[in-house]
């Protein structure tokens, strides 16, 4: 059986540096207090109780043998001294080898410890050989194994014969892989695990002759040269590993093809694997795998493949991406991650919802979904979504977002603070929710289905009030809102560039090109206000034009918005009005000739009635010609 060895160092150095008790120039030891022969053997690997494949590394029935080959090297370690090595002399192509001891000086009333592969380090502990089961190969089929990870450990006392002889057990276990696979040519196979579970590194002890490991994986994974199909075929791999306890564990089996395409069965396993045994898998009915998903900014792939890779095999791919139903605290306040393009293959996802939370148990903050990632830049969300909730985006820098044909509701503060430029709401969204876009300072442009029934707050009056329920809140460069003209709640009449209710012909809320149609009634609640925290207005229109049709003004209509000049209203009836104004603004109010009394005593006006003016003698906008922005 070939294996990969590690190099020794020089034999002619052997001897000075051995650390063994050998005579002097004048005081030759004896020839038969010597051992004149050394022996090398390793016993036969055992087959496992439930070994299901019944294929062997040579010609010897179910037995699998280690063979040795010419460049095999030993270490072995007296009772007392520094280790020493050989190199085999007779016996190679066999399980049990031999060279001359005499010359080495091994004297026969000694006890030895032997190891193999030797360790070309001088000043090697012998509690401390070091194991890896990394780099493993297999060259070809019909020699199923090629790989340095067999590991050997024995003890041996001289017999009064002068003969020396170690029999190696076989620290690791030997993972026999029988594979029915499509013609191809092959890259690679590995044994996957949802856990670390398999030794990457480690060390044992001659005195104990146990692998423990010092580095644990998931994965366990050997190369395979010179391994083609022409037909599908049944085909042997031999892989090595500690021993390792998979009992109730789930293996995936996984062959790479030379194109990319991989294959895969699952296993479940029900038994411990020990040292020296060989342990089969038989995958008579691969899988073609699902495609591996490509991700552009390794922090979300690290999280991805850390949260969801469930066969442990380092990638994400359709079907566990598929498999995701909650992203729950994975990405949220994550300032590295800057592309998450891929998360439209997470088709199991229904719904994405954000929010910050304190979790008062471990006293510290959690953030879901995509809550102040705030150097995401690009996402494109997936089809399956039905819901994008509260602070789903929140705070994030994403320039532009396609919602998803499903969505049919979108929560409170969804995509506050983005850099969204303009946005379709899609048909199927029947609720948006207050402050959905508070602080989308890019946004220019809005589209609202006729689907939409709900917006929330709209009766209640939160729309651009002063706290951040504002639906466009600091949305400063917000200058066209469309609203399909089949929606049976909200209209935007007349080309208006706001929301109105229909129903009541109530102005709901609007921005900086809005004009205040003639058939309003009403202006809601903050529906033409601002922002007492940033400068919203400071590029607006200075002049508001109220029509004769408004009968109602409604409290924070116009307030904090610094930079007014001036007001004409054409109502000659003052309309019914409370708290429109704060007191950051003092511009006047021009009213019809001959109802300036009327404002100035009317519930409402009297407040500012030192800043009412007639209409007549001055140059004043037609009424219903303009409106507000």
């Amino acid at each position: 059986m070939k294996r990969f060895f590690f190099l020794a160092a020089s034999i002619s150095i052997l001897a000075a540096c051995s650390g063994l008790e050998q005579p002097g120039i004048d005081e030759r030891i004896p020839s038969d207090d010597l051992v004149q022969k050394v022996i090398l053997e390793v016993l036969p690997i055992k087959d496992g109780g439930d070994v299901d494949t019944k294929a062997s590394a040579v010609p010897n029935g179910n037995i699998v043998n280690f063979i040795w080959e010419a460049s095999d090297t030993v270490g072995i370690y007296p009772d007392k001294g520094s280790q020493v090595y050989f190199s085999i002399e007779d016996g190679v192509g066999t399980s049990s080898v031999s060279f001359d001891g005499g010359g080495w000086a091994l004297k026969q009333n000694s006890s030895y410890v032997s190891y193999y592969p030797f360790v070309g380090d001088i000043y090697l502990k012998r509690d401390k050989i070091p194991v890896s089961f990394t780099g493993q190969k297999q060259t070809g089929m019909v020699s199923p194994y090629s790989g340095a990870r067999y590991y050997l450990a024995t003890e041996a006392s001289t017999s009064t014969n002068g003969v020396l002889t170690f029999t190696y057990n076989t620290l690791n276990t030997i993972i026999n892989v029988n594979a029915t696979l499509p013609a191809g040519t092959y890259t690679k196979m590995s044994l996957n695990l949802s856990e670390p579970l398999f030794v990457e590194e480690g060390t044992y002890s001659l005195d104990d002759r146990k692998i423990v490991g010092t580095k644990y994986t998931k994965t366990l994974e050997i190369e395979l040269e010179d391994f083609t199909l022409t037909e599908q075929g049944t085909v042997p791999v031999y892989i090595m590993s500690a021993p390792v306890d998979l009992r109730g564990k789930e293996v995936v089996v996984r062959f790479t093809k030379s194109d990319g395409a991989k294959y895969k069965c699952t296993k479940s396993v029900s038994r411990e694997y020990l040292a020296n045994t060989r342990y089969g898998l038989t995958c008579d009915q691969m899988q073609k795998e699902a495609e591996i998903i490509n991700f552009v900014d390794p922090e979300v792939k690290r999280l991805c493949v850390e949260n969801w890779d469930s066969d442990g095999d380092g990638e994400l791919d359709m079907d566990e991406a598929a498999e995701v139903t909650d992203l729950g605290t994975v990405f949220g306040n994550n300032k590295q991650i800057t592309s998450f393009d891929e998360l439209q293959y997470f088709t199991g996802l229904t719904e994405i919802k954000g929010g910050c939370y304190y979790d008062r148990e471990n006293q510290q903050y959690l953030y879901y979904a995509f809550t102040d990632c705030s150097n995401l830049h690009s996402i494109l969300l997936p089809e399956s979504l039905n819901t994008i909730g509260e602070y789903a985006l929140d705070g994030c820098e994403i320039e532009s977002i396609i919602i998803p044909a499903g969505v049919t509701s979108i929560g409170r503060d969804a995509f506050a603070g983005t850099k969204i430029e303009s946005i379709i709401i899609p048909e199927g969204v029947t609720s948006i929710g207050m402050g959905a876009f508070y602080r989308c300072s890019n946004l220019e442009s809005i589209s609202i289905p006729s689907t939409v029934v709900s917006i929330e707050g709209c009766n209640e009056g939160y729309f651009n009030v002063i706290q951040s329920d504002g639906l466009f809140v600091r949305c400063s460069s917000l200058t066209s809102i469309v609203i399909s003209p089949d929606n049976p709640i909200y209209d935007s009449r007349d080309n208006c560039n706001a929301i109105i209710e229909t129903a009541t012909n109530k102005l709901l809320i609007g921005c900086k090109n809005t004009i205040i149609p003639n058939t309003v009634e009403v202006i809601g609640y903050a529906a033409l206000g601002g922002d007492p925290y940033s400068d919203f207005f400071s590029d607006f229109p200075d002049t508001v034009i109220i029509p004769d049709s408004v009968k109602e003004i409604d409290y924070y209509a116009f307030s904090y918005r610094k930079n007014l000049t001036s007001i004409f209203i054409y109502a000659t009836t003052p309309p019914v009005a409370g708290g429109m104004f704060d007191d950051t603004n003092n511009c006047p109010i021009f009213v019809p000739a001959g109802s300036v009394a009327a404002y100035k005593s009317a519930s409402g006006w009297s407040d500012y009635s030192d800043r009412i003016f007639s209409m007549e003698g001055g140059t004043v906008p037609g009424s219903g010609d303009g409106g507000d922005d």
